[in-house]
């Protein structure tokens, strides 16, 4: 069989136009005893037509041509060594050509090496011409090494590698059903990892010339088809370049040690230095960097060295430590205590937990209360324990907490789900299912930060809206994006995180009137709202503008009056709430003017839901409006909750408070057939809670137009339906209701029931569905119904007052 110096390869698909130039190159070449093998990707322009005349030309090289099934570029390269008769192996893309001397140039340097072992063949330089270098190359003629050593001699952008053929026959790609793309440094890295050099020269051999429609510039949608292969590619990436920076590092040790063993430290700190990117992030070699640094007696330098580590992983005490030392011996002792407290807080060793307390309570007089592992110790306990409320309060009374923390259960102080991840978090054991309520982007960002995911954290904060980012994330983002490099937006981030400690901490007492439902009364202490008039009969009797005042409409005391007018004429901010039964009260009267200049001195009002909040907003109320995201203000007495044990039926609930037993009966014998309906007339806005076990059925009926039709206004339908659907709820019983309605969405997103298009579609519906349905919908339901008797949503909408407070000066 006859054999060549060197294959050219060439894979093409729908390229006929570019291979003419290719071709004209390859004529071109001062040695042309070699083969050209192209491999056709399942063209379907006019590149048979156009090769065939060359193959049949009398060209001094060989043309093999070869059409084979879409497979990507990959197969065609395995396909092409199988043919191959070269002792080389070079792959010129079809959009690419050659310098008239580049299988010369090539055939020289493979010289230079074929008496020598160890070498997978030689590399050569890609220009954009003939002059114009792609990426970066060494200084020099030529040098040894593998493809993973590139970073760590410069070598950088695309390069020309010739490998020899049977090498390459030795190192098979990959082949995945189904996908027409593998990376190349699948197998360039394995062959580097086995120990295969190249031996690299600087001669521009190669032209390259990127097209719009190349691989180059549509890496992204390759990705995208090529799962897979991406996923092998990147696995063995890792692996591959991970086992060469290990032998990186054991090298660099060894090093190191020997020259500060010699007192060399200078050049100890050159090598320290030099060494690749990677492995001066490397946390072992940064430690050992910042110890040279004080040995070298560069203190500034070794300081900074440590911060960059604690950036990178705030739990490591042996950095902490350090920092204390030279915290200590610049003199800075409450830096150094800082230091000292969370070398104590994270170490494992008991010996040096022993040795940091007695220093802190020996020679710096500290209590061993105000220990931050004591601290720690103690907040572990409360969480483990579910003691959430005393966790809290425990926070904000320690002074060995981080500020940053004790801002953010305080930002999120009545959402005792984010309460949770942030005590988790400051515990270092952020789960990663917490509840679902929480913000995926925030639980993610702040369980991949703990553990030193730095990169995809940042892109996980970043997808927070902006009236979300709490103290804790804009004090992360700031971090994240200093490690990033991006250091003016890091501080952009930093100053808003002080803007926002300055405004917390500005927020005067809260206080509430008394003459409001105790429900909302406990509610609101749990919020940290004091009895206003308590306070006024105390001897710190006054009232300043950063105070907030909580009243509910309407004010039917003349104190209540005088104290309202009293807050909006000094400007102190109060807040207004209205139950719905309120609302109905107001809507009904003849007086709204009169009302409406009430509900406009309030400096933030809270309506039962959107509907009622965009009537005030229609009828001229333009104070800032919140609202409740399910009105829980319908069991007027605070008790244990129970929920009645239901099974799977067709029995129904239908609960109102229709005027007459007319309008019941035309409901109860139209709105449903094959069903069991128990109609209930009762007033919905005032439930005790020993009525609601009395609802006796499997669903809960939502059907608002039985209501409208019953000479029912559109508002008072409204307002009907959000206590049937709050009711519902609290009671335990999933819910039934039609599709178009305003509710289905929020029931269905939450699995709280089924949608129907009709009402003679429900018994079908329920039949449909298992036991194990319907119990996961109780559970869900059970979830809403303990929220909604703790008044959560009445909370929550409160808090969202005191969030926009605290942040108004960034709107």
């Amino acid at each position: 069989m006859k054999s060549y110096p060197v294959t050219v390869f060439t894979p093409t698909y729908n390229r006929a136009y570019t291979l003419t130039r290719l071709y004209e190159s390859l004529k071109r070449q001062t040695v042309q005893s070699f083969e050209w093998i192209i491999v056709d990707d399942g063209s379907m322009d006019e590149t048979a037509n156009l090769i065939f005349p060359w193959i049949e030309s009398e060209a001094n090289f060989e043309i093999i041509y070869i059409r084979v099934k879409n497979g990507g570029k990959h197969r065609a390269i395995n396909k092409a060594t199988e043919l191959a008769r070269g002792k080389l192996f070079l792959m010129v893309d079809s959009d690419d050509y050659l310098k008239d001397d580049a299988v010369e140039t090539i055939i020289r340097w493979e010289e230079s090496i074929q008496n020598l072992s160890g070498y997978a063949g030689v590399a050569g330089n890609k220009g954009t011409s003939e002059t114009d270098l792609i990426g970066q190359t060494f200084e020099g003629e030529y040098l040894d090494a593998t493809s993973l050593e590139r970073e760590k001699y410069h070598i950088d952008g695309d390069k020309a590698e010739v490998f020899y053929t049977d090498v390459l026959k030795q190192y098979k790609f990959p082949e995945i059903e189904g996908e027409t793309f593998m990376t190349e440094s699948v197998v360039w890295f394995h062959i580097a990892h086995d120990g295969l050099k190249l031996r690299w020269f600087n001669d521009i051999i190669y032209i390259a010339n990127y097209l719009e429609d190349g691989l180059t510039k549509n890496a992204h949608q390759l990705f995208q088809k090529n799962p897979k292969g991406i996923e092998l590619a990147a696995t063995l990436h890792q692996q591959f370049y991970e086992s060469f920076l290990q032998k990186e590092k054991e090298q660099l040790l060894t090093q190191i040690q020997s020259f500060v063993t010699s007192g060399n430290l200078s050049y100890a700190m050159n090598q320290l230095n030099e060494a690749l990117p990677a492995l001066k992030e490397d946390l072992d070699i940064k430690r050992i960097h910042a110890q040279v640094a004080i040995y070298d007696h560069q203190f500034e330098f070794a300081r900074k060295l440590l911060s960059e580590i604690l950036l990178v992983a705030p739990f490591d005490s042996q950095t902490h430590l350090k920092l204390a030392e030279l915290r200590e011996q610049d003199q800075q002792l409450n830096l150094a205590i800082q230091s000292y407290q969370d070398a104590l807080l994270y170490t494992t060793d008991p010996t040096i937990e022993k040795q940091i307390t007695e220093k802190l309570v020996r020679h710096y007089h500290l209590n061993p209360n105000q220990l931050k592992r004591v601290g720690y110790q103690t907040l572990k306990q409360l969480v483990e324990g579910n003691n959430l409320e005393e966790a809290k309060q425990f926070i904000l009374t320690q002074p060995s907490f981080d500020e940053v923390f004790q801002l953010e259960v305080c930002y999120y102080w009545n959402q005792n789900n984010y309460v949770s991840a942030i005590l988790s978090c400051m515990l270092n054991a952020l789960e990663d299912e917490q509840d679902s309520l929480i913000h995926s982007h925030y639980l993610q960002g702040h369980r991949l930060f703990n553990q030193g995911k730095y990169e995809q954290s940042l892109n996980e904060l970043l997808q927070l809206p902006p009236d979300e980012m709490s103290p804790v994330s804009l004090y992360r983002l700031a971090i994240l994006f200093k490690l990033a490099g991006q250091l003016e937006v890091s501080q952009m981030y930093e100053k808003q995180y002080e803007l926002m400690v300055q405004t917390m901490k500005a927020v005067g007492e809260k206080y509430y009137f008394d003459e409001i439902n105790p429900q909302n009364i406990v509610a609101l202490q749990q919020l940290g709202f004091k009895s206003l008039q308590q306070h006024l009969q105390s001897e710190a009797n006054s009232l300043n503008i950063m105070d907030l005042i909580f009243f509910e409409y309407p004010l039917t005391k003349k104190e209540g009056q005088a104290l309202f007018e009293l807050c909006h004429f000094h400007q102190i901010k109060t807040i207004l709430y209205m139950s719905a039964s309120c609302f109905k009260q107001l809507i009904d009267g003849h007086e709204f003017e009169q009302e409406r200049s009430i509900l406009n001195q309030a400096s933030y009002l809270i309506a039962p839901n959107e509907k009622m909040k965009h009537w005030l907003l229609d009828h001229g109320v333009y104070t800032s409006i919140h609202t409740l995201e399910l009105m829980d203000d319908i069991v007027i007495e605070k008790g244990e909750l129970t929920l009645k044990n239901r099974e799977l039926s067709s029995s129904i609930v239908f609960v109102n408070d229709l005027a007459s037993s007319e309008d019941l009966q035309l409901v109860k014998s139209s709105v449903i057939h094959d069903c069991k309906l128990n109609v209930y007339h009762c007033d919905v806005k005032e439930m005790k809670m020993s009525e609601l076990n009395e609802l006796d059925g499997s669903f809960g009926l939502l059907y608002q137009d039985s209501l409208t039709t019953l000479n029912n206004s559109e508002m008072d339908a409204s307002l009907q339906t959000a206590y049937q659907l709050a009711l519902y709820l609290v009671a335990g019983l999933p819910i039934i209701c039609l599709q178009n309605s305003k509710e289905a969405s929020f029931i269905l997103n939450h699995h709280l029931g089924i949608t129907v298009s009709c009402l003679a579609e429900v018994k079908e519906k329920i039949n449909e569905l298992t036991t194990d349905d319907y119990e996961k919908m109780k559970a869900q339901v059970a979830i809403f119904s303990k929220k909604m008797n703790e008044k959560n949503y009445f909370k929550a909408s409160v808090q969202s007052i005191l969030q926009k407070l605290r942040g108004e000066t960034f709107e």
